[in-house]
């Protein structure tokens, strides 16, 4: 657990890309979300553990575990199919492979991120185009978050309608 657990919002909504990469993959939004942990103690202000289910169209389920437990940080997604596991680490910038027969780990390190806005930021100033996230994808996701929320709080689950 860190020194000091942050005031300014809970796991939840401490790392919303998670669930953006989940959309972007399966091509959809999830349609049934389902939020649980353990509950606040009546000294935390916010959720410092919580397991997510999202049931997404044609039957896939995703499950996100956020915590703040845990030394080192990590930042990891893994997928698991019938014959391969998909191990993502955001921190490492690496994609591992696992299939009965082999693994294959593939660095897609490229630059740090803020060398990628600058870089960004500069191509703007040459009046080049840029590729940027719009405001409806950030949107999208924060209303996801929010009735991950509700689920959490309400300890039920909610059929999720995207904007």
């Amino acid at each position: 657990t860190p020194p000091k657990l942050p005031n300014d919002c809970g796991i939840i909504f401490s790392d919303l890309h998670g669930f953006d990469i989940l959309d972007y993959l399966l091509e959809s939004a999830p349609e049934l979300i389902y939020a649980i942990g353990s509950q606040r103690k009546t000294t935390e202000r916010f959720e410092s553990n919580a397991t997510i289910l999202l049931r997404y169209p044609n039957q896939v389920d995703a499950v996100v575990k956020l915590s703040w437990t845990g030394v080192p940080k990590t930042r990891s997604m893994t997928l698991l199919f019938s014959d391969k596991t998909i191990m993502v680490d955001l921190a490492e910038q690496t994609i591992t492979i696992a299939t009965a027969r082999d693994t294959k780990k593939i660095s897609c390190f490229k630059v740090m991120p803020l060398e990628a806005e600058l870089i960004n930021f500069v191509e703007v100033l040459k009046n080049k185009p840029v590729v940027c996230v719009d405001g409806i994808v950030g949107a999208r996701i924060v209303h996801l978050t929010k009735e991950i929320e509700r689920s959490y709080l309400e300890n039920r689950p909610i059929l999720f309608h995207s904007l």
